[in-house]
């Protein structure tokens, strides 16, 4: 047999090319480096929405947006007291780029977490206003069948309305759905229109 014929195993097939010494401990190495980038991923995602929340929701209420800081050392501060009217924390926001002259259609969805009861809902848009240029949207948005009945453990799809005039300047404009019925409540919402490209 030559040096350069085929080395076989004892059954007669090919023998197969073996590993690198370490290439075990290599692929544990990088699939655990892949796993840590990972999970840092998802924590930036985390934080870059609740950034965006809180942004939005002082926004919405007109507010100068707080700048976060690293609590002090010494004893923590007490829990405050729950309150059962507290507002949730959520926004609704345009997913899709809005510009000056577009349509826009917003989806969201409104949710009965109650497990025996319906809910009865109207559901209206209030005014939009610019958070740098205080301009204002016209009214000319609404909610696409604004009356709806959630059942129990259920939610409806919203789909929010309107148009950017052609003439409004690119800023955070921020407004209202308003839902009134069996349960009243505001939620904020913020569009965000980039200048035309």
């Amino acid at each position: 047999m030559s040096a350069d014929a085929e080395q076989q195993n004892v059954n007669g097939a090919p023998a197969q090319p073996s590993e690198p010494p370490g290439a075990g401990a290599q692929m544990s190495a990088l699939v655990s480096k892949l796993l840590q980038l990972a999970d840092a991923g998802v924590g930036l995602g985390i934080n870059v929405i609740s950034l965006i929340n809180s942004y939005t929701q002082h926004q919405a209420r007109q507010e100068p947006p707080q700048e976060a800081h690293q609590p002090a050392p010494g004893p923590a501060p007490a829990a405050p007291a729950p309150n059962a009217s507290a507002e949730h924390s959520y926004c609704i926001i345009n997913r899709t780029p809005l510009h000056p002259g577009s349509a826009v259609r917003v989806s969201f969805s409104i949710s009965n977490e109650q497990p025996d009861a319906v809910r009865r809902l109207r559901v209206s848009v209030l005014a939009f206003t610019g958070a740098t240029s205080g301009a204002a949207l016209p009214a000319n948005f609404s909610v696409d069948t604004p009356e709806r009945e959630v059942g129990p453990m259920d939610f409806e799809r919203f789909v929010l309305c309107g148009s950017i005039p052609d003439d409004a300047p690119p800023d955070s404009y921020a407004g209202w759905v308003q839902v009134d019925g069996d349960e009243q409540m505001r939620i904020p919402v913020m569009l965000l229109v980039s200048p035309a490209g």
